[in-house]
């Protein structure tokens, strides 16, 4: 059985069955409705668990005249319309010429009732009591919980929208045919009045304080209760969109900005930039948007920045801000779901990492770490799943940690620069230029140095570049062989590796480069030299771990994955050497350095942890070994592990998957 987990870190990566372009809380807060148009169903997701609750109703507002299909079974079915509403933890839906209305939890037990004529606008009131239905031959139907018809009016043309008001029993009513449209609002008992006023197609409204905001064109008007007209309230210079009222404040977009005006004097109060192409949500006096790629949540009223994200994968799609605004949910392009606690004090906490995990970096203390992602760091606290804080840093290639000084060094293209471990911010850009450098190119420190290793291609010399700490100054250059795969550091000596096996020591002192060793071994005739994947070194820096593959020279032979480890402090001395018939993919010592844990691909395609004690002293050639007859296996982990590092002063080790967790596994079995 696998080691049971002494903690979880992250959460699993929330993925939508497509890309959304709405997304819409529940009132209780409890899910979240995601509308896809291009795949034509509603995704109710749990936000409890991040997964779905249900997916139903395919369809397409624009399929009415055209073939479309069922995503799931890929069936065709027939053209239609389709709305939905939700309040009260109840979903209205309209699909052509039928109505359901079911709660969210038990989609598949709601009640239908059939229409007269396909149906075009939809609305719900905000305790579900009344549902307001348009139809195509410009009827409108009022409904009441049971699905009984209450109020029944002919309009002049067929409502687009329709809005009720969440304070009050009142229906706006946006109709629309060619050049000819109207608005209306239906009061209690059944008193259906034409509000005149606005010049403009309709480009949205809100409902604020028993009144009705409209943006038409270039301006924005204001309804209040008595009265049939509607008032020119803010004239603006270009059109308008409206997001939305609150707390004294009314937002609206005007080209690529966000303006607030107030309430009373309609005076412009701030303004701020923003993505046009991202969704904008308020709520509880909270905006979230997009700006430079950053996803930021402002309080409208003081203008502080409560949060700042940035997307760990592709840009951001869509967002939504909880009822209670305690919470943010955004989707992006690649299906990804991302949901942030806005909690005070708590801002920063991404509740699900929703990307890979490319290195991980203990602080002094071992009860901290970092971790590296596209796009952001995350700090973590021993014990508490969610992260400490998060640090946005773009296309960030290589990192060294200096815990105690709160600071660390990235590189980014041909730059090198210092950061804060606080908020991430660039404390300083070193003067010294890189050579360019592949993906492959490694970077390490000491005390006083920064040691940046280009590793080139085989045509070219690999070069090592020792970097004054503080002042970036470039203190000296040693040209490598080519191809260094692999690098660690200990005792002022730099160990390296190449990707056909060479090992090679670096005295920093002296600066001087000695060839240490020369993987030579016998092959029988069916298998060739294959490559070193990576090494490291044990805790207390004084075992080397070698692992790599045997490639057969026959396309149709099995290949073989081997493993050393070497005694540094014994005139590197062999200490293990083994044979296994699986792919190695990841290794690690243990704490004590008197195991070594590796990570298997089977060949089912499963991820086995297994366990190699170093009692097992071998020196025979590599052709002469047996076929190991494997490690003690631990059990199997799921999804793929991305890395696998032991925890000093504790029988434990980190595994991290490719969906952004990491776990703590306890190895005193």
């Amino acid at each position: 059985m696998t080691p049971p987990a002494i903690h979880s870190y992250g959460a699993s990566a929330w993925r939508l069955a497509s890309r959304h372009n709405q997304l819409f809380h529940s009132a209780d807060d409890r899910y979240l409705l995601c509308y896809a148009s291009a795949w034509q169903f509603v995704e109710l997701i749990d936000l409890s668990t991040g997964q779905p609750a249900a997916q139903q109703y395919p369809y397409d507002e624009r399929c009415k005249h055209r073939q479309t299909f069922d995503p799931h079974s890929g069936e065709p079915h027939p053209h239609r319309f389709m709305a939905f509403a939700e309040a009260n933890n109840q979903l209205a839906v309209v699909q052509a010429e039928r109505l359901t209305l079911a709660p969210l939890n038990q989609l598949h037990q709601g009640r239908s009732c059939e229409l007269l004529a396909p149906a075009c606008a939809l609305a719900i009131s905000a305790c579900g009591s009344r549902i307001a239905v348009a139809l195509e031959n410009g009827l409108l139907l009022l409904f009441d919980q049971a699905l009984n018809e209450v109020q029944r009016h002919q309009l002049e043309l067929p409502a687009l929208q329709l809005s009720f008001n969440p304070h009050a029993g009142q229906l706006a009513i946006y109709a629309a045919a060619g050049r000819s449209q109207r608005i209306w609002l239906l009061e209690e008992p059944s008193q259906l009045t034409r509000l005149s006023g606005a010049r403009g197609s309709l480009a949205g409204w809100c409902w604020y304080q028993h009144e009705l905001l409209l943006a038409c064109g270039k301006q924005l008007y204001r309804w209040q209760s008595g009265s049939s007209r509607l008032q020119l309230w803010y004239q603006a210079d270009s059109a308008v969109g409206l997001i939305g009222a609150d707390q004294q404040r009314l937002i609206f977009t005007q080209q690529q900005q966000l303006v607030a005006l107030d309430w009373h004097t309609a005076e412009p109060l701030w303004q701020r930039d923003y993505d046009p192409a991202v969704g904008v949500a308020l709520q509880s006096g909270r905006l979230a948007y997009v700006e430079n790629g950053l996803l930021q949540v402002l309080d409208i009223v003081s203008q502080q920045q409560l949060a700042c994200f940035r997307s760990p994968a592709r840009a951001f799609d869509e967002l939504s801000l909880s009822h209670d605004g305690r919470s943010l949910c955004a989707s992006s392009w690649d299906r990804a779901l991302y949901r942030w606690s806005l909690e005070q004090g708590d801002s920063s906490h991404p509740l699900a990492a929703a990307d890979s995990l490319q290195q991980w970096y203990p602080l002094a203390d071992s009860q901290q770490w970092l971790t590296q992602h596209p796009q952001q760091l995350l700090l973590w606290q021993a014990g508490q799943r969610y992260p400490l804080r998060q640090l946005p840093l773009a296309d960030c290639r290589l990192l060294v940690v200096d815990d105690t000084q709160q600071q660390f060094w990235a590189v980014e293209g041909e730059q090198l620069g210092c950061y804060s471990l606080t908020d991430g911010t660039l404390l300083r850009r070193l003067t010294v230029t890189l050579p360019p450098g592949d993906p492959a190119c490694l970077l390490l420190a000491d005390e006083q140095r920064l040691l940046y290793i280009s590793a080139c291609d085989f045509l070219k010399h690999g070069q090592l570049l020792l970097i004054q700490r503080d002042s970036g100054e470039r203190l000296n250059q040693l040209a490598l062989p080519p191809d260094i795969v692999a690098a660690c550091l200990a005792e002022q000596q730099l160990w390296l590796q190449s990707a056909n096996g060479d090992r090679y020591r670096v005295c920093l002192q002296s600066l001087q480069l000695i060839q240490a060793s020369h993987y030579q071994r016998h092959y029988d005739a069916t298998m060739q030299p294959g490559v070193v994947t990576v090494n490291s070194l044990s805790p207390c820096h004084r075992l080397l771990l070698e692992y790599g593959d045997l490639q057969p020279a026959a396309e149709q032979s099995c290949g073989l994955c081997w493993l050393r480890v070497v005694d540094l402090h014994n005139n590197q001395q062999l200490v293990l050497e083994k044979q296994y018939p699986s792919e190695i993919l990841l290794a690690c010592f243990s704490a004590d350095e008197s195991r070594v844990l590796t990570v298997h691909k089977d060949a089912a395609g499963g991820y086995q942890l297994c366990i190699t004690g170093l009692n097992d002293v071998c020196t025979a050639e590599l052709s002469d070994l047996p076929l190991a007859q494997g490690p003690q296996p631990l059990g199997y982990l799921a999804p793929r592990p991305d890395f696998i590092r032991p925890l000093a002063h504790n029988q434990a080790v980190i595994v991290g998957f490719d969906d952004g967790r990491f776990v703590q596994l306890d190895l005193n079995l």
